[in-house]
């Protein structure tokens, strides 16, 4: 099996179960009209047809030059769009690029895995970068992007710390609250402390 490139683009409606709650009718009307705006952008670049993941899509691209653009035009298509009886629907996106990735159909993908991670600790309307993707998109700013980095974070389910960052772009709203990376690395601290072999939990 030989290594190659690969780059996903991630996406996910933040607040999906709150929103499917409260207005279940609205929210999958909307819902149908985010999968169309979303593969649009995704298909206008190049991108391969996505992977439905309920209320996001998972697409792969030959580039990151091509998820990157994919990814600002899907933003910009749901921040002009009317969501009739919802406030708003906010999408969280994450483009993963892996220069030394073996294929792997399927969840067993760890660049799949790693790209949702990443994906988790974002915020709706933020999109963010593995340190490969936003290599390349300081390198050639496509579509006017840029990368600000947001320092190391350790994502779910993989110990070493990774480098994050966030795409910029004028259309795009850039200011956010502190990746939700935090929780994690509290309960690896609480796992040490308190669920090693031979320490009993609240007792003496």
């Amino acid at each position: 099996m030989s290594a190659t490139t690969v780059t996903l683009l991630a996406t996910d409606s933040v607040g999906s179960r709150r929103l499917f709650a409260h207005q279940p009718h609205a929210f999958q009307a909307a819902l149908a009209q985010h999968d169309v705006l979303l593969r649009a952008a995704v298909q206008a670049h190049g991108g391969r047809v996505p992977v439905d993941l309920g209320d996001g899509l998972l697409a792969g691209f030959c580039h990151p030059v091509e998820a990157v653009s994919a990814a600002v035009d899907g933003q910009r298509a749901l921040a002009a769009t009317e969501w009739g009886p919802l406030p708003e629907l906010a999408v969280r996106m994450a483009v993963y690029t892996d220069e030394n990735a073996f294929l792997v159909d399927g969840a067993r993908n760890p660049v799949r895995r790693q790209c949702l991670r990443l994906l988790a600790i974002g915020h709706g309307g933020q999109i963010l970068l593995s340190a490969t993707a936003a290599e390349v998109v300081r390198a050639q700013r496509p579509v006017g992007a840029n990368a600000q980095a947001l320092g190391w974070h350790r994502l779910r389910d993989f110990a070493p710390r990774e480098q994050v960052f966030q795409l910029l772009h004028p259309a795009l709203p850039s200011e956010f609250r502190p990746l939700n990376s935090g929780w994690w690395d509290r309960w690896r601290r609480y796992a040490r402390a308190y669920l090693t072999p031979g320490v009993r939990v609240g007792g003496t």
